[in-house]
């Protein structure tokens, strides 16, 4: 995350969203400049939740990574590296997006 923290130094914050609260956790205690959209994380296709409200953070994200700069996929390691998510949002957006996986 630093090498795409380093290709935008002009912002302030990246936005990471991720359906692993673990993922979450760590990149927010390993960087000072990630932000997390506060709430509860949930998968929209495997969760059974009651009602819209408990997605509102699924849907929040999407729209604040349609309106980014540009869109990362970022996977290492073992992660799933082929997520839709931040895609379909960047098409959402007319922005950029890249698929990275260290």
């Amino acid at each position: 995350m630093n090498n795409i923290h380093k290709k935008h130094q002009d912002a302030e914050w990246v936005l990471v969203t991720s359906d692993s609260v673990s993922f979450l956790n760590a990149a927010k205690d390993k960087f000072s400049f990630v932000y997390i959209v506060p709430g509860v994380v949930l998968h929209p296709d495997w969760s059974k939740a009651e009602g819209n409200l408990p997605y509102a953070k699924s849907f929040i994200d999407i729209f604040m990574i349609a309106n980014a700069k540009k869109a990362y996929n970022y996977s290492t390691g073992g992660m799933y590296s082929n997520s839709g998510f931040a895609k379909n949002a960047a098409r959402i957006g007319g922005i950029e997006y890249e698929n990275i996986h260290e």
